[in-house]
């Protein structure tokens, strides 16, 4: 490594380092002191914490890991998804197997997929900690 890169790497860190929370390219969850060329934090990153912490997460935990943010979000994501193809599907499958008026299979999918984000979101919250061989295991279906 040149001194000259060497050089930008450190400037760089110490312009970093006055955002105390940076997220990723151009973007910051906490910026007590903007860097300059550097925008403020959008509406993605309140979503992506509000993301992070269904899935789990506490808000002050992420402060401290500020990379494992989109990990979490997308973690947060699918646990979203899923629930909200479970209760279409359930409300679909309601209204045309057994021919339930819309409205009222809308509303037991609804709670169908309630249910089914809070069995995942269970399931994500106990599988922490344990070896590969024991998260293999219990991820298998019985």
């Amino acid at each position: 490594m040149t001194a000259d890169n060497a050089q930008d790497r450190e400037d760089r860190d110490r312009e970093f380092s006055n955002a105390q929370a940076y997220v990723g390219r151009d973007q910051y969850l906490y910026h007590p002191q903007e860097p300059v060329g550097f925008r403020k934090a959008s509406l993605s990153n309140s979503v992506a914490l509000t993301l992070a912490q269904v899935a789990g997460v506490r808000r002050d935990a992420l402060a401290q890991a500020k990379t494992d943010i989109p990990r979490f979000a997308a973690l947060g994501a699918a646990l979203v998804s899923t629930a909200v193809v479970a209760a279409a599907s359930f409300a679909v499958a309601l209204s045309t197997v057994m021919s339930v008026p819309i409205y009222i299979s809308s509303i037991i999918g609804l709670i169908w997929g309630l249910i089914v984000f809070n069995l995942d979101r269970l399931m994500v919250q106990t599988m922490r900690g344990k070896s590969r061989i024991m998260l293999l295991l219990q991820a298998l279906p019985s």
